[in-house]
């Protein structure tokens, strides 16, 4: 059994999808159990373009944290 889990990055400077919403997210829909938040300053609504290394150096540790959390409860369900 693994929970679900929810990632939210925004970048600060998001026209499109401003801030404001991943706090309401954050705040009122999904459980701050399940939840890992990250931003980017000085970034807009593509943040893998205007930051690409930071960007996937992000996303890259929370995958491998999220590997790494399923490969235990694997092993200690076994």
């Amino acid at each position: 059994y693994l929970p679900s889990i929810s990632f939210i990055y925004v970048g600060d400077s998001d026209a499109v999808a401003p801030m404001d919403i991943a706090k309401y997210l954050a705040r009122n829909v999904i459980p701050p159990k399940v939840l890992t938040g990250k931003y980017l300053k000085n970034v807009g609504h593509f943040l893998m373009l205007e930051k690409p290394q930071e960007w996937s150096q992000i996303v890259s540790d929370f995958i491998l944290n999220v590997a790494s959390v399923a490969n235990k409860v694997e092993q200690a369900t076994t």
